[in-house]
């Protein structure tokens, strides 16, 4: 045998034999496994989406009465686009106007005043219990809730935007 032949044969075994077994080799296929079920999530296609944002069944177009606005503290706050679709709430500022009775230094009469009272709230959606504690206990006709500064991120693609202020104010008596 010459050196050409044996550099052939060598070479063929090197590379074409495992060529030719595992194409010769069947495969089976992969058995399908079964997805857990996930939450519809809509897809995030609205370039410029409109958020409306609702505390409970207010969503700051109406006033609130009294009753109804102690019951709804406890619920979460929720954004959602145009399409239905729930966003995330991040972080929100949570502020409430609370109208007291103060007395006027110079007058020496009874005035009312507003007090500026607010939260920020990180990764839920629900108000602080301390807050809602106090709330329920001196709420009052005339006093007002804000939102602001809301910024919400879609669950499917993750993208975050800044959702519009929210207000109401509380009416009526009990």
């Amino acid at each position: 045998m010459n050196k050409k032949s044996i550099y052939s044969l060598v070479w063929a075994a090197t590379f074409l034999l495992p060529t030719f077994i595992l194409q010769a080799q069947k495969t089976t296929p992969a058995k399908q496994v079964a997805k857990p079920a996930t939450p519809a999530i809509k897809p995030d296609t609205v370039k410029l989406p409109k958020f409306t944002v609702r505390f409970g069944p207010y969503n700051g177009t109406t006033p609130a009465p009294l009753a109804d606005m102690k019951k709804v503290l406890g619920l979460p706050i929720t954004a959602t686009d145009q399409q239905g679709q729930k966003w995330t709430p991040l972080t929100w500022m949570f502020i409430w106007n609370r109208q007291e009775q103060s007395n006027d230094i110079k007058t020496g009469k009874n005035k009312t005043i507003v007090t500026y009272n607010a939260v920020q709230v990180d990764s839920t959606g629900l108000l602080p219990a301390t807050w809602q504690k106090e709330i329920m206990e001196y709420l009052k006709s005339g006093d007002e809730f804000v939102i602001e500064r809301m910024i919400i991120e879609h669950p499917g693609t993750k993208r975050k935007m800044m959702a519009p202020e929210w207000r109401v104010k509380v009416v009526g008596s009990e």
